[in-house]
C-alpha cells in the first residue's frame, strides 16, 4: 500500500529546462568562450549545481556557480512554468490522505520560490534541498530522511523524478521508480536504470496510486 510520494521538481513539477540550458550554457561563454550545444548538456542535467559546473571547468567552478544562480534569479519568473496537471493531481492525492514530499538536488531558495510562486507549498510536508543533505542525488540520503520523517517503509513510498539521478536515487532507496515522459533526456539516458513505472501524464501518477490503495 502506497502512502506516500517524493517528488523531484525540476522537469518533473516545474519545466525549468530552458531556463537551466540557458544559465548553463551563459556560463561555458562567459567564463570558457564557447556556447555548448543542448546535447552537451545531458551529461550534467539532474545533478547538483556544483557538479554542472565542475564538468566544464575545475579553475572557474565558484565563479560560474555565482553567476548562474544570478541569471537564474534574473529570468525564473518569466523562463518558469508549472507542468499541465499537476495541481489537480496534488489536490488529488492530498484528498486521498496521501503524504507528499519533494527531494531536489536544487538549491532551497529555488524550491521555496517555485513553491510559492505556483501555489504549491500547502501540499508538501517536507522538501529537501541540496543543502539539507550530505550526499546529492543518486544517494538515497534524501529519500531515506524523508522515510524517516514520515516513519514509513521503502515498501510504502514512490519516487517520481525525470531524470537517471532520479531513478538511480529510487533504486539505490529500494523505492518504486516513476519515470515521467515529459523528460527533456533521450531515451537512452535511462537504458541502463530500473524503471517501475513510466507515465505520460499527471493522471497517471494518479493512476498506478490507486492501484496501489
Amino acid at each position: 500500500m502506497i502512502k506516500g510520494i517524493i517528488f523531484d521538481m525540476d522537469g518533473t513539477l516545474i519545466d525549468t529546462n530552458q531556463l537551466i540550458i540557458k544559465c548553463i550554457q551563459d556560463c561555458v561563454e562567459k567564463y570558457l568562450k564557447y556556447r555548448p550545444q543542448e546535447s552537451e548538456l545531458v551529461a550534467v542535467l539532474g545533478k547538483p549545481l556544483k557538479n554542472q559546473m565542475g564538468f566544464f571547468s575545475a579553475k572557474h567552478t565558484d565563479d560560474m556557480m555565482k553567476y548562474y544562480r544570478q541569471i537564474y534569479r534574473e529570468n525564473r519568473d518569466q523562463m518558469t512554468v508549472i507542468y499541465e496537471g499537476v495541481l489537480p493531481m496534488l489536490e488529488n492525492l492530498k484528498s486521498k490522505g496521501i503524504r507528499m514530499a519533494i527531494v531536489s538536488n536544487k538549491g532551497s531558495n529555488g524550491i521555496q520560490h517555485a513553491l510559492e510562486k505556483f501555489k504549491m507549498k500547502e501540499y508538501f510536508d517536507i522538501s529537501l534541498s541540496s543543502s539539507d543533505v550530505q550526499k546529492h542525488k543518486p544517494d538515497p540520503e534524501g529519500i531515506l530522511k524523508v522515510l524517516k520523517f514520515w516513519d514509513f517503509t521503502s515498501e510504502e513510498i514512490l519516487f517520481v523524478g525525470d531524470s537517471n539521478n532520479d531513478i538511480l536515487c529510487a533504486n539505490n532507496a529500494n523505492v518504486q521508480s516513476v519515470l515521467v515522459n515529459w523528460t527533456i533526456l533521450p531515451p537512452s539516458h535511462f537504458e541502463s536504470v530500473h524503471v517501475n513505472y513510466r507515465v505520460e501524464s499527471t493522471q497517471g501518477i494518479v493512476d498506478i496510486l490507486e492501484r496501489k490503495l
